[in-house]
């Protein structure tokens, strides 16, 4: 297998999580000068950096198993029957904790969507989460589907969580099947798997390639039926708009993904 590489850096429009950073690495792999994968990581959330995943990789050319995946979805592109799917941002609102409850109530106040999912990043600790949760009226605890990741998660705090009438989700915590609501699955760093909860199909907020590759797995995966986090639209500079909206679902926008590969084939690749 040839590998070669292209470094990559994103500059954030906003604020994306509660750390203070708005400029973001990544790298872009190209398989067998056909094939194209994306690896962004998440430095903050302990994922490994850019030149570590590099050096790792060098030795063996082994891709890990999750790359695997994504190169297998890579492969079978244009095989995947493109169909609308449900996105934050329309019937289903997804809030980022940045540091302040205070502000994250008045958005809760603001808001008048049915679903709000509201994640954390492990931003809390289970007592800062009970007394969250105990201070919101009944008509907003109502509207939210579910808080994810809360507190760094045992089963005997998330327990007692649940115990309270918390609604649970789980990202980059333990999967306590028996006591959350949902699981947030990220294709891009994690192998697909079976779960008897329902999961919730998210982008890891990276390069367009990324998104991409989450759609094609929420085509093969998901369930079309649940509203899903593949599309983060407006967060970085020189986005492409990948999906387009109709009606209250997305749907790929095909013009936008030849022009994303013309790109990735255009550019400067080194060998790994």
């Amino acid at each position: 297998m040839q590998i070669d590489y292209c470094l990559y850096e994103l500059s954030a429009l906003k604020k994306l999580n509660r750390f203070h950073q708005n400029k973001f690495a990544g790298v872009l792999l190209r398989i067998n000068k056909i094939y194209f994968l994306d690896y962004f990581p998440w430095e903050e959330f302990g994922d490994q950096s850019v030149l570590q995943f590099l050096d790792k990789l060098k030795p063996t050319k082994k891709l890990p198993a999750f790359m695997h995946q994504l190169l297998s979805l890579e492969q079978e592109k244009e095989l995947i029957k493109n169909k609308p799917f449900y996105n934050h941002g329309q019937t289903t609102i997804k809030l980022k904790y940045l540091g302040s409850l205070d502000n994250l109530k008045k958005q809760l106040t603001l808001l008048t969507h049915a679903h709000i999912r509201i994640d954390f990043n492990n931003g809390l600790n289970k007592f800062e989460a009970l007394s969250f949760w105990q201070s919101l009226p009944l008509s907003i605890k109502n509207k939210i589907d579910y808080l994810e990741d809360p507190c760094p998660a045992n089963e005997l705090d998330w327990s007692e969580l649940a115990a309270n009438g918390i609604p649970l989700a789980c990202d980059r915590n333990p999967k306590f099947e028996k006591i959350i609501k949902a699981i947030v699955f990220k294709p891009n760093i994690e192998q697909n798997f079976e779960a008897s909860t329902k999961k919730i199909f998210s982008s890891y907020m990276g390069h367009d390639l990324g998104r991409y590759h989450c759609y094609l797995a929420l085509m093969k995966w998901g369930d079309l039926n649940e509203a899903h986090g593949v599309d983060t639209p407006g967060i970085y500079q020189n986005q492409k708009e990948l999906f387009q909206l109709n009606g209250d679902q997305l749907s790929l926008n095909k013009v936008e993904v030849s022009k994303l590969y013309l790109e990735l084939r255009s550019l400067n690749w080194t060998t790994l």
